[in-house]
């Protein structure tokens, strides 16, 4: 497949990257650890367990670390529209396709030139800057003709090409592609900083979309002044009850789904 071109669905959001290959799914934290994360304490023995996470070396001298556990440590963390950064995009890009290889245990040098279509909550969608903006930066990062991009972690390395295939709303495509039978169709994305709205009526163009700025990490804040640390504490602990203020998020979430019904 090295002379094909592959498409895959990359989605950076405020809280996690994540890729869609070929029918497969990964996804990594959009954090950038400046150093080796530590792993939880094990409740049986009282020791560190190995870290959830993997290291990728960039440039000549630098390293980040990626994975759960970079939640609870140093790292660097883009929101919003500075999340739209081309060096930026291309670090988490390569972090979510390491994450893939290793989830799936597909050669990525067999997949020919990547066409990168990428997604936007329709809020920032709609707003022409914001819009411009992001594609601007998506092609810094994916349109460099034959140049590789490479992909390493100390032991091992792979080369990719890619190219940037478009920008697309999130929650409006994915409806958009859901069969209906005559009924009418609400997707909802819960993210990091957004919760995105988006009601079909049997065409491909939503009757109303919307975006709020209310997302998880506002939950996690009223928890923990660390909203990062306090989501890694709810990945560790999952058979413990979700914190009220998570609980009433997703109450507060179903709410507005039970409002746009009604309307």
């Amino acid at each position: 497949m090295k002379n094909e071109i592959t498409p895959i669905g990359l989605d950076i959001g405020n809280s996690e990257t994540k890729v869609c290959i070929l029918g497969k799914f990964a996804k990594v934290p959009s954090r950038v650890g400046l150093e080796k994360p530590q792993g939880a304490i094990s409740s049986k023995t009282g020791r560190e367990l190995k870290a959830q996470a993997f290291k990728l070396l960039f440039d000549s001298d630098k390293t980040g670390w990626f994975g759960q556990d970079v939640l609870g440590a140093s790292a660097i963390q883009k929101l919003d529209m500075s999340k739209y950064d081309a060096v930026h995009i291309s670090i988490l890009f390569r972090a979510v396709l390491y994450q893939w290889q290793k989830v799936h245990k597909i050669d990525l040098s067999t997949l020919g030139k990547l066409n990168v279509v990428t997604s936007m909550p329709p809020g920032l969608f709609q707003k022409s800057a914001s819009n411009n903006q992001a594609v601007t930066e998506f092609k810094k990062s994916f349109n460099r003709g034959q140049s590789h991009v490479w992909i390493r972690d100390g032991k091992s390395s792979v080369q990719i090409v890619t190219q940037f295939g478009g920008l697309i709303q999130e929650a409006v495509a994915w409806g958009s592609d859901m069969p209906r039978q005559g009924k009418m169709i609400l997707t909802v994305d819960m993210g990091g900083l957004t919760n995105d709205y988006a009601l079909f009526n049997g065409s491909s163009t939503p009757v109303f979309s919307r975006t709020d700025k209310t997302g998880l990490l506002h939950a996690y804040a009223a928890i923990n002044s660390n909203g990062a640390q306090a989501e890694l504490n709810i990945l560790r602990n999952k058979s413990e009850p979700l914190p009220a203020p998570v609980v009433a998020h997703y109450n507060q979430v179903e709410n507005r789904i039970q409002l746009i019904k009604a309307t």
